[in-house]
């Protein structure tokens, strides 16, 4: 029979069953821990390593329980850098009103499993519905350095540059964006306006006016009473009409040639150029620039096609520009990178930033220019 009064237990009795108790004693410790980890893995999201992953609080219970999210949520967690899953991830996040959530998630894969410009055009819409400008911003520059020749992303760039008032980055890309888009006698009419509306917000009233008068000389269906008005306005506003377009006169061709050269002057420095209607700017070679002190922005390179090949150029405008008897201000000009992009001796063209001011008529032997009263339609 136990004893169960402890005034008569012995020590040597506690000292006989010592091992016994400690082994209870264990026992019941790996019972409560046992216990512990069951309620704290109960209460763990299943996800937990995916959003640790990608950086994200864990998501509420109804957007987790999604079909779509869970699915892609599984996809991730078997897969940490499965592309095919991140991107539909994101888009359900912010169909389920996590936008940033969505941008993040995009962010931190990323960094962990490389750009991908598919993924960051999703980030970039997140980031730009949250009027997130500085993150939408990175983002842009990150599409533009992963694909320099889409125009779609120097037109996101444009658009947050705006929005955050540094017109001169946005018409840079405004204007790079257009020349990606190639065939200008097919490109939309937005597409001009916004590079005029970037020089009107800088106050260059008069350059404003030069790609909506390109515009219009690509097809008299573009010459609306809307854009008239507005150019109309824009040379109200920066007292252009008197020296936007000058003069009268024809430029030969040379017997048996197709090309037309002239001699011409660009801040009064005179060179010898080609007259190209087909080109979308006046261009010049890098030593001709340096010489009429055209003082180009060259950290970002727009391509812009010469002669069929695309040619890196920066963009810079003239003060003057004449050609033969005919003369223009305020003009812009594409300075090339490579140094002789035009042929030997050839210092240009002379593209439609100059000759979209002035009625061109192709005449037996050559070209004749009229300069255009600002609100007559083009010929």
């Amino acid at each position: 029979m136990i004893e169960l009064d402890p005034r008569k237990w012995r020590a040597k009795d506690f000292k006989a069953n010592q091992f016994l108790y400690g082994l209870i004693a264990l026992c019941v410790i790996v019972a409560i821990g046992t216990t512990a980890f069951f309620i704290y893995s109960s209460r763990q999201p299943k996800y937990a390593a995916v959003y640790e992953r990608l950086r994200i609080s864990p998501l509420p219970a109804t957007v987790e329980a999604t079909p779509a999210v869970q699915r892609r949520l599984e996809e991730l967690r078997q897969k940490p850098c499965d592309r095919e899953a991140i991107i539909p991830l994101a888009e359900g996040l912010m169909r389920a009103d996590l936008p940033r959530e969505g941008a993040t998630s995009i962010l931190n894969f990323s960094v962990r499993c490389g750009p991908h410009p598919q993924a960051l055009d999703v980030a970039y819409r997140a980031f730009y519905r949250l009027r997130d400008w500085p993150s939408a911003l990175r983002v842009a520059n990150e599409l533009v350095k992963q694909e320099p020749g889409e125009s779609r992303y120097r037109f996101l760039r444009a658009t947050t540059r705006e929005e955050t008032k540094d017109y001169d980055g946005a018409l840079r890309d405004y204007s790079g964006a257009l020349l990606l888009l190639g065939d200008s006698a097919r490109t939309h009419a937005m597409e001009f306006r916004r590079v005029s509306r970037s020089y009107a917000a800088l106050g260059r009233y008069c350059e404003a006016m030069s790609p909506l008068e390109t515009y219009m000389t690509f097809d008299k269906r573009h010459q609306t009473e809307e854009l008239q008005q507005l150019v109309a306005d824009y040379a109200d506003k920066g007292n252009c009409r008197a020296t936007h377009a000058r003069g009268t006169d024809k430029l030969a061709l040379p017997g048996g040639s197709r090309v037309i050269e002239a001699t011409v002057a660009i801040n009064g420095v005179a060179g010898r150029f080609m007259v190209d209607p087909t080109a979308t700017y006046v261009s010049v070679t890098p030593e001709f620039a340096t010489r009429a002190q055209l003082a180009a922005v060259r950290d970002d390179p727009l391509p812009l096609k010469i002669a069929g090949k695309p040619v890196p150029v920066t963009l810079d405008t003239a003060a003057t520009v004449s050609v033969g008897n005919t003369s223009a201000s305020s003009v812009a000009v594409a300075v090339a990178t490579p140094a002789k992009p035009f042929g030997p001796d050839i210092d240009g063209l002379i593209g439609m930033s100059y000759l979209a001011r002035f009625n061109v008529t192709r005449s037996e032997g050559g070209v004749e220019l009229e300069a255009r009263t600002l609100g007559d339609k083009p010929k």
